[in-house]
């Protein structure tokens, strides 16, 4: 089985590895695939959107038996101290059936959210916060907030594990 997931982001490819061989025999590849949507998706549709893109243009490039998209950003969430809340969502594409799903959700400070707002990635405030260049293709921003208690991965493999619950129980989820 060949998987192709649209990102070369070794945090994303590896998240995708690690599930799929818990229940496959199968090959990933890391391709880089549109989005489609901005940079630093802002509400939930966009990351859906911006995941389900990654996912058929990555599994149409390679002729891959599935393709995965992973798609990070912030959503408005009421009774939050600054009003939004972090999140992953994955989408698996086989051709048929988009299957969906996402990974914890916690606060961003509110100063995370005004550079957000005023044009910057997430990536580059993690920079500037942490003093390290590139920590979203390591630990993220979640490492910064946790102590390292979490990293990015935690968040891109629970992602990928919700998506793939159907997959895997395809007799209750879609009739196999």
């Amino acid at each position: 089985m060949k998987v192709a997931v649209g990102t070369k982001n070794p945090n994303k490819v590896d998240a995708v590895r690690e599930v799929f061989s818990d229940y496959f025999e199968v090959e990933v590849v890391g391709v880089k695939a549109a989005s489609g949507v901005a940079d630093q998706p802002m509400d939930e549709d966009t990351m859906i959107t911006g995941c389900i893109n990654r996912a058929r243009n990555a599994r149409d490039s390679e002729n891959a038996d599935f393709g995965v998209g992973i798609e990070a950003g912030v959503r408005p969430t009421n009774r939050t101290l600054s009003g939004y809340t972090a999140v992953t969502w994955c989408a698996i594409i086989d051709g048929d059936n988009v299957l969906l799903g996402s990974g914890p959700q916690f606060e961003w400070p509110a100063s995370f959210i005004k550079g957000l707002k005023g044009g910057k990635e997430l990536g580059t405030i993690a920079d500037e916060l942490s003093g390290e260049k590139g920590l979203n293709r390591r630990g993220g921003m979640i490492s910064l907030v946790t102590g390292g208690k979490m990293v990015r991965k935690d968040l891109n493999t629970a992602a990928v594990r919700s998506a793939i619950i159907p997959l895997v129980s395809k007799q209750l989820y879609l009739g196999d």
